[in-house]
Formats: C-alpha cells, structure tokens, sequence
C-alpha cells in the first residue's frame, strides 16, 4: 500500500525537522541571550502549528469544514492531553508554573470565546480575522512579558552584544538556515503524512470530522510529540511544555482563524460540546500539575486516560450522527 510507505516516510521526517528545529533554536537561544521558555513560546510553537494552520486553510478553501473544525480541536487534545501526559509520567522535573499557568489560562479565555461562537453553528470570516489578530496579539505579548522574566543581569549582558556577536559567528547563519529546513520539513512532512493518513482511513468509510479529530489531528501533533520527547530526554522540559501550551493556544487562533477567513467554518454542536468538555478538563489537570501536591505521574497517567476516552467518545458519536 503506497500511502503506508509514504506515512512511514514522513514520520521518519518530521521526527528529524524536529530535531533541527530543537536544536537549532536552543542554539539560538543561548546566542541572543533568550530563555527556553521563550523559544518555546514562540518561534517554536508557530513552527509546529504550520501543519494545522496550513491544513485549516486549505481545508477552509475547498469548504471542507470537517477537516478545519476536526483538526483545530483534536490536536490541543494530543498536544495538552496525550503528550503533556507522556511528559508527566516520564519527565524528571516540573513544568515552569509561571509561564505554564499564564498560557493554560489564556487557553481556557480562548477556549470559552470559541464555544460561545461555535454554538452559533458557524466560525464567520469575520471571527476568524479576530482570531488572527489575538494570535498576533499573543505572540508579541509572550515575547515581552517572557523576556522580562529574564534576570536583569542577563539582560544587561546581552542587550547590545548577543545580536551582533550571533551574526558574527561561523554557526550563526548556519542555525538559521537549520531552523527554517527543521521548520518546513516539519510543515512539508506533516501534510504529507496527514494526506497518507487520510486516504487509508477515507478507504475505511471513516466520516470526515473523525478523520480530522482523531488521525489527522495525531498526526500533526506529531512534530510537538517529538520535540517533546527530545526536549525531555536532553533536559529541556521548559522549551517542550512552552512549544505544548503554546503550540494549543496558537491551535485556536492561528489555525482556526486561518481556516475561516475564506469560508464559514460550520460547528457540529455535537462536536464543539464533547471536544470543549474534554479540553476543559485536560486543562483543568494541567494545572494541577504545577498548583497542586498531586504526583505529576498520577496527573500524566489521567490526562492520557482522558484523552484515549475523548477520542473513543468523539468517534462514537460522530459516527452514529
């Protein structure tokens, strides 16, 4: 079967993208004097959006409102529910509560304007230029506030000499250039896997919207779970849970502003109301991970639980609608 070679092909890929994308941005990082968290929330993060973002798109080009809605919701679900878990169980450290609960919270406020416009049974191009403007709105506050969260001597220090210093090295451009082919491999690898993916389950009579939530929005978290895994084993929890949390509030207006600034994007309220109760839960166990005394590995082994139950659910009653 061709689309499996290709789907095998493309994971291979994208696990490499991320890689260079992980490696080259903490390289980055140190040169202009940026904190992990900071990488994390954003240069990071809108890499390993570009699959949803330019699938929501294109999917909003052609009408096909499933594919937008199914992707956008289901992938903060693997990002938040099933990835966050793995990190939790697995990781040797906590996420970083300041950071972490400041995103969680937006992502909730987001979360709450997408399900009080979604049960008008549509995203207008209108909300979705809204939507683009917050997720402009978001990135330049998370680099300001992410930034003075820095220490004042660091700050000092590299205010004037890590820009000119980071061009003025033989690696320098060498980082860029591994970002932006980290980046596109990503993007590139993604959607080919995702279209592989999507014929094999089109060959299954799987109904479009549970195509979008479950396959296709696994298979574009991809990127985010093999950053994850790479930033956890090589202690870098703080650049993989700010590319999690930042990667999912991008998700919901990035991607979904993307997908309806062409076509209305049409809401199953079946759909937005199983989907917004499981990410307000999974949301919810998130931060008790970093306010509360409950083992971290208890939490992890919950949001998996609960992401593995959402999935089930969601597919079971989309299929009989």
């Amino acid at each position: 079967m061709p689309e499996l070679i290709i789907f095998v092909i493309s994971l291979a890929a994208i696990i490499k993208g991320a890689d260079w994308l992980g490696e080259a941005s903490v390289n980055v990082a140190k040169k202009l004097g940026m904190s992990q968290l900071l990488v994390g929330a954003t240069l990071v993060s809108i890499a390993t959006t570009l699959p949803e973002t330019s699938i929501s798109f294109f999917a909003g080009l052609e009408g096909e409102s499933g594919i937008s809605f199914g992707t956008i919701l289901g992938s903060p679900a693997a990002n938040l529910g099933l990835i966050m878990g793995i990190i939790l169980l697995f990781g040797k450290t906590y996420p970083s509560k300041g950071y972490f609960t400041r995103t969680l919270n937006i992502f909730i406020i987001l979360l709450t304007l997408v399900f009080i416009i979604g049960l008008g049974g549509s995203i207008t191009p209108i909300a979705g230029w809204v939507l683009l403007f917050i997720a402009i709105v978001y990135l330049l506050l998370e680099f300001f506030v992410s930034k003075s969260e820095e220490g004042i001597v660091d700050q000092i220090e590299t205010r004037f000499s890590d820009i000119k210093g980071f061009f003025n090295q033989s690696d320098g451009l060498k980082n860029v250039i591994y970002i932006f082919i980290g980046a596109t491999l990503l993007a590139v690898s993604a959607k080919f896997l995702v279209d592989s993916a999507t014929v094999i389950a089109f060959n299954l009579s799987i109904p479009t919207i549970v195509i979008a939530a479950t396959v296709v929005a696994l298979g574009t978290s991809i990127p985010e779970l093999a950053t994850a895994i790479h930033s956890s084993f090589k202690g870098r929890l703080a650049l993989s849970v700010g590319n999690l949390a930042g990667a999912s509030v991008l998700n919901l207006t990035m991607a979904l502003g993307a997908g309806s600034i062409i076509h209305p994007i049409v809401v199953p309220k079946e759909a937005l109301i199983i989907s917004v109760l499981a990410l307000a839960v999974i949301s919810i166990l998130n931060l008790a991970s970093v306010l509360s005394k409950i083992a971290k590995e208890k939490i992890g082994a919950a949001l998996i639980v609960t992401s593995i139950i959402f999935a089930l659910v969601f597919i079971s009653v989309e299929i009989q609608t």
